[in-house]
């Protein structure tokens, strides 16, 4: 299995509810990276967690999708910043 197959199957990672979508996120290795799961669709994104700081243009497609519209990053990067404030740091900033 890769990395974001056994992120996605971790029970360690909290999960929460936001309507009738299932989300995780998790700060990865030293703070360089971010994975984060919408239901069954997930990625691994760049931020640098030391400064709260997370690198959109890094946010290309989900693991069994690589292709991201525009449209679709913009309404998943939305989610991250809400989840990374409630659970990481609230001072994120975005690049």
């Amino acid at each position: 299995m890769g990395l974001i197959e056994d992120l996605k199957n971790d029970t360690s990672i909290d999960r929460t509810t936001i309507g009738s979508r299932s989300y995780a996120i998790r700060v990865l290795g030293r703070g360089e990276m971010l994975f984060f799961q919408e239901d069954e669709n997930a990625l691994i994104c760049e931020i640098d967690a030391s400064n709260s700081v997370i690198f959109s243009k890094s946010i290309k497609g989900w693991s069994n999708k690589p292709k991201m519209s525009n449209v679709e990053r913009d309404r998943v990067m939305a989610i991250i910043i809400e989840l990374y404030k409630k659970y990481i740091n609230a001072n994120v900033v975005v690049v």
